[in-house]
């Protein structure tokens, strides 16, 4: 059930001569391929067999694929709405944003998850400290400069400050989030939490009038190593204007604590003021309240005049709909509503007036609104009670966290009160129900006390999955919002997904078979080695000792370092990384490069009238033995022919004399005829040039 081969697409009589065919393979004494021959017999009967099992898991339910892929460790992954930054064009108005703000990206949908500000402010300058002074990168905030400046120059150390200036001071507890593009370096390895945090550090803080006061700061970029947001939590003392920059503005400061950078950190463009948005599309919403008399709400999904609310008056009761007072001296379950502004309406409750109000209980008050298109199909059906009951939901790809189900049931009076309902909610007497959110279909498992209830829509969202991971660079354009405001977005939308399907879910498993789990040969090892997290492996080399069963682990690290030695963190987050997957009597040494100069000397005659042939057959050398930098791997041969030819091949050369190689250290490598053989642990580099150049015979 699990291989991706399908018997059924073949015959009886195809498997059959398939199975003649590899008789032979295996034995030569088996000649007589007949039907009379008991081995045939025996053959066609566990073929016709396998031909019968096969069939039998093709038909296989995907619940049952699904339950014995779970068996062996695989379930699918859920679905997840794709997220992106927004950053405000119009910075000089201030834009206030409801939640569930919709943005529109051709026709995949976008919508902020709470009431945010956008525009009105700006970061104006940022400066960094280097060991040449303070260096102005102001020009990081101009999106059209295709250059990438070093943060902290070429040496980083503890103790220097990057600076960042506003133009008006963030409101005491507001979240800012800006967002950093790096220079992303191919040959670093993904990391995910503290990961990144090995190589530096930094500590951040904002001005006030007390001075610099420590903030805090999630930090998704690893002290500037990889493109990412800065999420600042702002202190509630009050910031003050900082006039020790050459910009003068309310500043954020992050400090170096530690750094240890295998890379030197440079940036591209710095985004301030960024406002979150998830691609889904709410077609229903439903917030809850405390108690009170007066309820604001800010939602877009309001402004469409779909809503209603349902207040609960006793605990052990469920939620009675309350409707919009008419008219003065109504009695009965009201509410007054008042529109504010555009998405901000408020709700005001009174028993004084109207003789009935929510109770003082968590979540008394829940407020549903629906899409226009919502209200057409928000009615689902009746709970009629028998084994797994199938209704269909009015839209596919819904976002699992979104639904919720309103139960309408009657009470002794024959008065209508209401349940809101999740999915896989089991409890004594509830309405047990399971979503397929790919379809757009729930199961009802269990009626509970909720026989005949009537089903409504309460909460719903759809995704589009992968489509919206947009790419960065797109014009967001709100729909009914504030008129001229426009947003883009600095970096691509990522995490989008639909639900992996049972199919999915099997290829998965079928790839994870051929993925070493544990680490047993050479090739296990360094492959395991190349994807430490937040590594840059650049070369790799296990030695294998079986006599002492330990195995020398030979590293390379990428650097902008032209000979790099391999620090302690990175032999660390190796070690880590092997730690699980050796066997557990096996010794790990894990050791850095050591370069070996390899002398090159000879007589080098050339053709006449060439220019600068000493620098071009240098250059040729030099690139041949720096196995640093080439595709040359740890104690690999140097080949004297190789060069020889090499240098022959170029357009200057008539003829060569007495060229010679040797290494710097006899003990690292030895002479095997005119090549050099290094040691295991040798990465060559060139060494001295001893050459004569001398002008061929004319």
């Amino acid at each position: 059930m699990l291989v991706s081969k399908n018997l059924d697409d073949t015959t009886y009589e195809e498997h059959m001569q398939e199975a003649l065919t590899q008789i032979p393979l295996y034995t030569g004494e088996w000649t007589n391929f007949n039907g009379s021959d008991p081995g045939i017999t025996i053959l066609e009967n566990l073929t016709a067999f396998q031909l019968v099992q096969q069939h039998g898991m093709n038909v296989v339910a995907d619940t049952v694929r699904r339950k014995l892929l779970k068996l062996a460790g695989y379930e699918p992954e859920r679905a997840a709405c794709a997220r992106v930054l927004l950053e405000c064009r119009e910075a000089r108005h201030t834009h206030r944003l409801p939640a569930g703000q919709k943005f529109y990206v051709g026709e995949v949908c976008f919508e902020t998850n709470r009431a945010v500000q956008a525009g009105g402010r700006s970061l104006v300058g940022i400066y960094a400290e280097t060991k040449e002074g303070l260096l102005d990168l102001s020009s990081l905030l101009q999106r059209d400069v295709p250059l990438y400046a070093p943060l902290f120059g070429s040496n980083p150390q503890a103790g220097q400050s990057l600076y960042l200036v506003m133009d008006v001071m963030p409101s005491p507890g507001e979240e800012l989030i800006f967002y950093a593009q790096m220079e992303e370096r191919a040959c670093r390895n993904g990391a995910e939490g503290k990961g990144w945090h090995t190589f530096a550090q930094m500590e951040w803080s904002y001005y006030t009038a007390q001075g610099f006061t420590g903030l805090s700061c999630r930090d998704e970029t690893g002290c500037f190593l990889q493109s990412g947001e800065l999420r600042f939590r702002m202190p509630e003392e009050e910031g003050s204007c900082y006039e020790g920059l050459p910009e003068t503005g309310y500043v954020l400061k992050g400090t170096l604590v530690k750094a240890a950078y295998d890379m030197l950190p440079r940036m591209k463009n710095m985004y301030g003021f960024l406002a979150e948005a998830w691609q889904r599309e709410t077609k229903a919403v439903c917030l809850r309240f405390q108690r009170s008399t007066r309820i604001d709400m800010y939602s877009s999904l309001l402004e469409q005049g779909y809503f209603r609310v349902y207040c609960r008056e006793k605990k052990t009761e469920g939620y009675r709909l309350y409707r919009e007072a008419a008219s003065a001296g109504e009695i009965g379950r009201f509410v007054e509503i008042i529109k504010e502004e555009p998405g901000h309406y408020c709700f005001l409750f009174s028993a004084k007036k109207f003789h009935f109000a929510p109770a003082r209980l968590k979540n008394a008050i829940r407020i549903v609104a629906f899409q226009e298109d919502m209200m057409r199909g928000y009615y689902l059906g009746v709970v009629q009670g028998y084994d797994n009951q199938v209704i269909e939901l009015p839209a596919q790809h819904i976002v699992p966290d979104t639904l919720c189900l309103l139960a309408e049931r009657l009470d002794a009076q024959g008065e209508a009160y209401y349940d809101f309902v999740k999915p896989d909610y089991r409890e004594e007497k509830a309405l047990l129900y399971t979503l397929s959110e790919g379809e757009g279909a729930i199961t009802i498992l269990d009626a509970g006390d909720f026989l005949e209830a009537k089903l409504y829509i309460a909460s719903l969202s759809v995704s589009h999955g992968e489509a919206g991971n947009v790419r960065a660079g797109n014009v967001f354009v709100p729909a009914g919002g504030p008129d001229g405001l426009v947003c883009t977005n600095p970096c691509a939308g990522q995490g989008g997904r639909l639900r992996e399907t049972a199919e999915e879910t099997r290829k998965r498993f079928a790839r994870g078979l051929h993925e070493a789990g544990a680490a047993v040969t050479a090739g296990d090892y360094e492959e395991q080695v190349k994807k430490t997290p937040g590594l840059c492996i650049h070369k790799v080399r296990a030695v294998m000792d079986e006599q002492k069963n330990v195995v020398t682990i030979l590293v390379k690290p990428h650097s902008d370092q032209p000979y790099p030695k391999l620090s302690e963190i990175y032999r660390s987050a190796i070690r880590q990384q092997l730690e699980s997957r050796r066997l557990l009597t096996t010794q790990l040494r894990i050791e850095g490069p050591v370069y070996l100069p390899i002398h090159v000397s000879g007589v080098i005659y050339v053709k006449a009238h060439y220019q600068q042939c000493r620098e071009e057959i240098e250059a040729l050398l030099r690139r041949q033995l720096d196995y640093s930098h080439n595709d040359k791997g740890f104690g690999e041969r140097v080949r004297f022919d190789v060069l020889f030819r090499a240098i022959e091949r170029l357009s200057c050369t008539e003829y060569i004399e007495g060229l010679q190689i040797r290494p710097q250290y006899g003990e690292l490598a030895v002479m095997e005829g005119q090549d050099i053989q290094p040691m295991a642990q040798c990465l060559c580099c060139p060494g001295q040039m001893t050459l004569t150049i001398e002008a061929g015979v004319q």
